[in-house]
């Protein structure tokens, strides 16, 4: 939604130089004409002071506040859009943890009251037997991942992108096999698309559809690809993407973000 003004921009410099032009012709013409210094003094004068010139300064300065307007209003939508995608952003984030804690519920076992109380034993209690070799390990492990993984997302909610693309690089390295994999590939790609990083975004996003073909995060991968290619003015490739997503998740938000962002193009003629 970036407004672009260059040739409205240019006319800063076309009205000075519309002045240098009135003047100058004239001049030429009074010195082939052998007019004294006086007289072509006069001339200026008279020509700087004339309805002519005192009508242009005044176009000249109608522009440049029409130039300031508009600054002032690409100022404001800029920033609106900035705290729109900051806000989608942690929506999102939001979101996705919420998912991933819902997840590790289920997986968990069930709460002791569930289940029905057991008959007071007679005998002693057999102590409860030592848990197996590693579990503890293994379960410091998975808290390890986790906390990795949430820092990651963490930086990459509070705007740090530097510091959240190497704490997703650093995640992926150290687990590349986690259930947080996709997961951090897709933000990895996402800390870049933001700050326009298209290059490491693309290879992020397209890692996801390659290497985690069943994930859900492959739909929005997908369509980001197609915004990058977008963004990169790659029209045909951007539209062979955008209709895949729709081939592909007809039913999805990416499907239907995928639609807009076709129609974008087909009005603005790409």
């Amino acid at each position: 939604m970036t407004c672009r003004l260059p040739g409205i921009r240019g006319l800063r410099l076309a009205g000075p130089m519309l002045i240098v032009v009135a003047v100058l012709v004239p001049v030429r013409g009074a010195s082939s004409a052998g007019l004294s210094l006086e007289q072509r003094v006069e001339r200026l004068e008279r020509i700087v002071s004339g309805p002519g010139m005192v009508d242009m300064l005044s176009q000249i300065q109608v522009l440049q506040r029409q130039i300031q307007q508009l600054t002032g209003r690409q100022d404001e939508l800029q920033h609106k859009l900035d705290n729109l995608q900051r806000h989608q952003r942690d929506l999102y984030l939001d979101i996705d943890q919420r998912l991933r804690r819902l997840e590790l519920k289920s997986a968990a076992p069930g709460p002791a009251g569930a289940a029905p109380s057991p008959a007071i034993p007679v005998t002693p209690a057999t102590p409860p037997a030592a848990p197996p070799p590693g579990a503890a390990a293994a379960g410091a492990a998975t808290l390890q991942v986790q906390g990795d993984y949430e820092n990651a997302l963490g930086l990459l909610r509070a705007g740090k992108y530097p510091q959240a693309d190497q704490a997703f690089r650093a995640f992926l390295k150290a687990h590349p096999d986690s259930a947080y994999a996709d997961n951090a590939e897709y933000w990895l790609g996402e800390t870049n698309y933001v700050t326009r990083n298209f290059g490491p975004a693309l290879q992020a996003f397209q890692a996801v559809v390659r290497r985690y073909s069943r994930s859900p995060k492959v739909p929005d991968a997908l369509l980001k690809i197609g915004y990058i290619q977008y963004e990169q003015k790659h029209w045909k490739e951007a539209r062979k993407t955008l209709t895949e997503v729709i081939a592909r998740y007809p039913n999805s938000a990416a499907a239907r973000l995928a639609e807009q962002r076709r129609q974008r193009m087909k009005v603005e003629g790409h």
